[in-house]
């Protein structure tokens, strides 16, 4: 088990350390900051403009600075979700074939180490990467969110929990996508994948919305087959989850796949959905000739 543990914890490194040398990291926050800048700039604009007009409970019983402030930080942590997804899927874009064309992988796999174990230790590396900068970023604009409107999420440690573990689901298709295919195509799928979901997630809304049992049928089916996209969806819910009135409603049916309650079981989807798509890289993995 020592041994195993040691094992991950080299290969863990190594993908950290690919992704300084790239630069990845360099990169990542400077574009970070000025993101959180840029979200900033927008909710003060927005937020003085609200004041001027006398903000309050309007004429229907809707409080608009709650609907402003948590719209806006809905719309941030879409914008998060899709970061989350670019930082996981380049972090391990070209894992297999990259570092098997590199030489780098015919190396590590001689000292020895297993193929699984090296692909769990870079699943491992990409993962923890990726939730801990999504939790990074939801945590800055919900700190920016409180500081320009003095609003502050329900939950708001649900919502980061959440949006990190959604992120980890990308994380395990761009790395199945390595074993399969070149780093330009397994991008185009991984990216492919992720819009997939984002789809269904908005028919389940439009569904809801119209009243059509079977579009929002297939949504649902899609979000089961690509949970990820379900925990985003959860985070949301987690920004309002003790408003109660219109101003929940609002905020529920807002842009880009609304806000939807789901149970725990949506955590063992995830689970399982990453164990299976490491299952079947580690399977075709073993089969590669090096």
């Amino acid at each position: 088990m020592s041994r195993l543990a040691s094992h991950l914890r080299v290969v863990m490194v190594g993908g950290v350390r690919d992704a300084v040398r790239r630069r990845l990291f360099a990169v990542l926050a400077v574009l970070s900051v000025i993101f959180v800048a840029l979200y900033a700039t927008g909710l003060t604009f927005v937020w003085h403009e609200a004041q001027q007009r006398a903000l309050g409970t309007n004429d229907v019983g809707i409080d608009e600075r709650i609907v402003i402030a948590s719209t806006f930080t809905g719309l941030a942590l879409f914008a998060i979700h899709f970061l989350g997804a670019v930082v996981g899927a380049f972090l391990v874009i070209g894992t297999v074939r990259g570092d098997a064309e590199l030489g780098v992988l015919q190396a590590l796999l001689v000292r020895p180490l297993g193929r699984t174990t090296y692909l769990l230790g870079r699943f491992a590396a990409a993962a923890v990467v990726a939730a801990a900068y999504v939790a990074l970023m939801v945590l800055a604009c919900f700190v920016v969110s409180r500081v320009v409107t003095g609003w502050w999420p329900d939950s708001p440690w649900l919502a980061i929990a959440r949006m990190s573990l959604a992120s980890v689901g990308l994380v395990a298709v761009g790395l199945l996508g390595s074993v399969l295919m070149a780093s330009a195509a397994n991008g185009v799928t991984t990216f492919m994948v992720f819009g997939l979901a984002l789809l269904g997630g908005l028919l389940d809304q439009l569904g809801e919305g119209i009243s059509s049992p079977a579009t929002r049928h297939v949504g649902q089916w899609v979000l089961r087959v690509f949970p990820f996209e379900a925990m985003y969806q959860w985070a949301l819910d987690a920004l309002t989850n003790e408003t109660v009135g219109m101003e929940r409603l609002v905020v529920t049916l807002g842009p880009f796949g609304g806000a939807r309650s789901h149970d725990w079981g949506i955590v063992v989807g995830q689970v399982a959905f990453c164990a299976v798509l490491l299952t079947v890289a580690s399977w075709r993995l073993r089969r590669l000739d090096l």
